[in-house]
């Protein structure tokens, strides 16, 4: 290859050129399998409100930059491979799979993503799930998400994510993640480690093009698939070891690359891989995510960059001016794998989080602080990391254990945490057994008498039917739904499973105050109250939506709705029973006023300051509008008009549902 091609090898058609290389290296399928059967791109794009958001640099919208940086890049992509779009947003039973995947013009893959209006809350959990599902059996397939945080629907994404890589062996996930943050990176991060993908993360406007491009060339150059039903006999077979063609001694000159821990001990994992040629180190002339590989490059000095979960290693080669040069990176690196359970219950359904922190030097008792290096969410997980100390916590709920462990090279270390907790199961009924769902919170406590009161809040939760991982002990928990509290007193016993379903006879109240003036019923704002009755009367609740629902204890309630910020009230007196549901509506006697001045009475525009007052000369209302509008209770009210140079003056008589008109002139 002549260096003017190869300097044209920097550009984005050139490395597109150079994964395609390494494809065609990595083929461990017959001939068969896979002339007929493109590879499978599925995008995942978020639609969830956020994406309305910026990115340091610009003004555009994250939305808009992602669909104009795949409008340049799915056109070029191998015109045999089958795309397909599904989105999520709109909130948490928000995922559509658009387009399932198969072979279309590029832009029809793009076309629904311009209607999109992004908003609520992002599934990403679920969206995965759904795109999986359009996958068939045998095909070459990758999946490319792109996004803007991690699931916010309380869905466990790495569990998904595990789950994914066993029904499809091979299948990457890659993410675009635009603009998260440390947190947010490290929630997700176990997606592309299940799956053998990548994050291409996005800190400023100005990345997203490139970010978008190298996860589609990658996504097309990747993806082995996964084996036919028709081939499973007995057992799951193992994934077949990758292959490395044989390059003559003749041949142009190729870069073949692997790794191995230690000296000995081969890498079945993929390994993030950078090739810079030695005089320009500014832009990789190869970023690629794989176990191994082999490449065409001009013969010359590059430095191989690795990385494979926290270890790291460069080396300087040089390649010869024919056939294959090899360089096999060795990283002084061993494998830690981390299992946890809660009890006696290796399969409980209470999420776990997983944190590796390293340590200078072995340290006793768990003195020395930390600060974790990852974090993972998931029960079981496998870190490969740099020989040396380390600390590994897991925790669930308010279990936790630690443990430290020393990595040594080409080892691994089994690690079984047991977190020596009960599992407590919650849940809220009605006095009808009914199941309630929407507007709770827990609170767990425990006794400690070095706190005002004698109790401590450990734990509060807002999760419908929470399962928690809790030490022995005896708890006590608060139910709040609006006004309402229930209480109850738990005890959990090591290894158990405690199941409480917490009765709730709080009554459930929903408020409508109508006046007899239509259509500009409802064009009024108006407030709710609620007050109790008794010797301690006092507002209990207050509402400005135009029909809240109040959530309150059984008893005697006085209800007042304040409309239009005037003097149109009214008042009703309620009891409600335990367990009940009612609907109160409240019929407000009002008439509307609006306020002109007379077209003979002179007055050109000019500032006015206007007042009303009831017949017994209170002040009702006094506004600067010039040409107001009240609701008011029916009745006698004067007017006045302050004008710069004089005053006008009126009176008006309004009866129950009546709209007037009422002109000012001199008198």
């Amino acid at each position: 290859m002549r260096p003017a091609r190869f300097s044209i090898a920097l550009g984005r058609s050139i490395l597109l050129m150079l994964l395609l290389a390494v494809f065609a290296a990595r083929q461990t399928v017959t001939a068969a399998e896979t002339t007929d059967a493109g590879p499978t791109l599925i995008i995942l794009f978020d639609s969830s409100g956020s994406m309305w958001g910026q990115l340091p640099g610009g003004s555009q919208a994250k939305y808009a930059a992602a669909r104009d940086a795949l409008l340049q890049a799915l056109p070029a992509l191998d015109l045999n491979a089958r795309t397909g779009l599904v989105t999520f947003g709109r909130g948490c039973n928000g995922v559509d799979v658009v387009l399932p995947p198969d072979v279309r013009p590029r832009d029809r893959t793009i076309a629904p993503i311009n209607s999109l209006n992004p908003r609520g809350k992002g599934p990403l959990a679920d969206a995965l799930s759904r795109a999986a599902e359009e996958v068939e059996p045998g095909r070459r397939a990758s999946l490319v998400v792109i996004h803007d945080g991690p699931d916010n629907c309380r869905q466990d994404t790495c569990t998904i994510a595990q789950r994914i890589a066993a029904a499809h062996p091979g299948m990457p996930i890659h993410l675009v993640s635009l603009g998260l943050d440390a947190t947010e990176t490290a929630a997700v991060s176990c997606i592309p480690e299940a799956t053998g993908g990548k994050v291409f993360p996005v800190r400023s406007l100005s990345e997203v093009r490139g970010a978008i491009d190298q996860a589609i060339a990658l996504a097309m150059t990747s993806g082995v698939p996964a084996p036919s039903p028709a081939r499973r006999k007995g057992a799951e077979p193992e994934t077949p070891k990758q292959k490395l063609p044989e390059i003559p001694a003749d041949a142009p000159p190729h870069l073949v690359v692997s790794a191995t821990l230690g000296d000995t001990q081969a890498v079945d994992k993929p390994v993030h891989w950078r090739i810079f040629r030695e005089d320009d180190k500014s832009k990789p002339v190869l970023d690629i995510l794989e176990t191994q590989f082999a490449v065409p490059l001009p013969a010359g000095k590059y430095i191989v960059e690795a990385a494979l979960g926290r270890a790291k290693a460069t080396q300087t080669t040089e390649v010869a001016g024919k056939g294959p040069t090899a360089v096999t990176i060795s990283f002084s690196a061993g494998i830690a794998r981390v299992a946890t359970r809660i009890g006696n219950n290796q399969t409980s359904k209470i999420p776990v989080l997983v944190s590796v922190a390293e340590l200078s030097e072995p340290a006793a008792n768990g003195a020395a602080k930390t600060s974790p290096l990852m974090v993972i969410h998931s029960p079981s997980s496998e870190f490969v990391l740099p020989a040396g100390y380390y600390r590994i916590t897991a925790e669930s709920g308010l279990s936790r254990v630690t443990r430290d462990i020393a990595i040594k090279t080409a080892e691994i270390e089994a690690v079984n945490l047991d977190l020596s907790a009960g599992q407590l199961h919650l849940s809220a009924v009605s006095a009808s057994g009914a199941p309630v769902t929407d507007n709770l919170t827990y609170y767990l406590s425990v006794d400690d008498p070095n706190t005002p009161g004698g109790r401590r809040e450990v734990l509060r939760t807002a999760a419908s039917s929470p399962i928690l991982a809790v030490p022995a002990g005896t708890y006590y928990v608060k139910v709040r739904s609006g006004l309402y509290e229930k209480y109850d007193q738990i005890a959990v016993g090591a290894g158990s499973t405690v199941e409480r379903a917490i009765i709730l006879d709080a009554a459930r109240l929903q408020v409508v105050a109508n006046v007899s003036l239509e259509p500009s019923n409802g064009e009024f704002p108006i407030v709710y109250r609620v007050l109790s009755q008794g010797p301690y009367a006092q507002e209990v609740a207050m509402s400005w939506e135009r029909t809240p629902q109040f959530t309150l204890p059984p008893g005697r309630y006085r209800i007042v709705a304040e409309i239009g910020a005037r003097n149109v009230s009214v008042t009703q007196d309620i009891e409600l029973a335990p367990g009940t549901n009612k609907s109160v509506t409240l019929a407000a006697q009002a008439a509307e006023l609006r306020l002109r001045i007379a077209e003979g009475a002179g007055v050109v525009a000019t500032n006015r300051f206007w007042e009303i007052r009831s017949a017994s000369g209170q002040i009702i209302w006094r506004t600067s509008q010039h040409t107001p509008r009240a609701l008011l209770a029916p009745g006698r009210y004067e007017v006045r008009c302050e004008l710069r140079d004089r005053t006008l003056k009126g009176t008006v008589e309004l009866a129950n549902g009546q709209s007037l008109i009422a002109k000012l002139s001199e008198q």
